[in-house]
């Protein structure tokens, strides 16, 4: 081994040691068959995730140029981090037309740095915003999806070491119940969904009745159902846009 690899090697071992995600170490990790580039500015994109897109998926028509329809299926995502939602999506859909959302400026570049060299910049555009704050009321979308914070402030020190450490807390941690930012999605997505759309949202194991209760109390959706991961555990909320 010549020096600068044993050099870098050592430092791998060393920052592994410290308890650093091999994610951040490596700079990339795979979701949905993609390699997407990581740092601390993004939290890690995790396989129970891969759930809320194949549930979108399932609920979304065919549409677009690609299919002859005459217009793209459009689909916004909310808090977006590395891309790895929208970039999934329209990885395997080539009628969708992704506008994805987030706050952070540090993980815009991210995102957009995997859109470009996943050659999907042309249909996922990103911008700067909390939640929907930058969307058009005027703009009608056939899906929001979001893997929004859901970590309760009371849970956050009880997290692993390497997420405690290093993933950015502002993506994981929603308030003192974990779902201010689900409030603000179900609050602000009738405004930007065609009728008969859909909402699907990554949710805590035990939030699937608070997160359908904040549904049914809104009154624009219908259709309200419960995905689960491959371990059985609550994943993911989807609701249709009543027509």
């Amino acid at each position: 081994m010549d020096r600068e690899a044993r050099s870098l090697y050592e430092e791998y071992v060393g920052r592994r040691e410290r308890r650093e995600p091999v994610s951040y170490i490596l700079g990339r990790r795979e979701f949905w068959s993609l390699e997407l580039k990581v740092d601390r500015a993004v939290p890690i994109p995790r396989p129970d995730t891969e759930i809320l897109v194949s549930e979108a998926l399932r609920r979304l028509p065919r549409g677009g140029p690609a299919a002859g329809a005459g217009r793209w299926r459009r689909v916004v995502d909310l808090g977006t981090g590395s891309g790895n939602v929208a970039l999934a999506l329209a990885s395997e859909r080539a009628d969708l037309f992704v506008v994805a959302t987030e706050l952070s400026e540090d993980a815009l570049r991210i995102a957009k740095e995997n859109a470009e060299r996943l050659r999907l910049a042309e249909r996922v555009v990103f911008l700067g915003a909390d939640w929907l704050g930058a969307v058009r009321p005027d703009q009608s979308f056939d899906a929001v999806v979001s893997n929004p914070p859901y970590v309760r402030e009371r849970d956050w020190e009880t997290l692993d070491r390497q997420t405690l450490s290093y993933e950015p807390r502002a993506a994981l941690v929603a308030g003192e119940d974990g779902l201010e930012a689900h409030r603000a999605i179900v609050e602000k997505s009738p405004g930007v969904l065609r009728s008969g759309g859909w909402l699907a949202v990554e949710i805590g194991m035990d939030q699937a009745a608070e997160v359908q209760g904040l549904l049914e109390a809104c009154g624009a959706y219908d259709c309200i159902e419960v995905a689960q991961d491959l371990a059985g555990r609550d994943r993911v909320v989807t609701a249709r846009r009543r027509p």
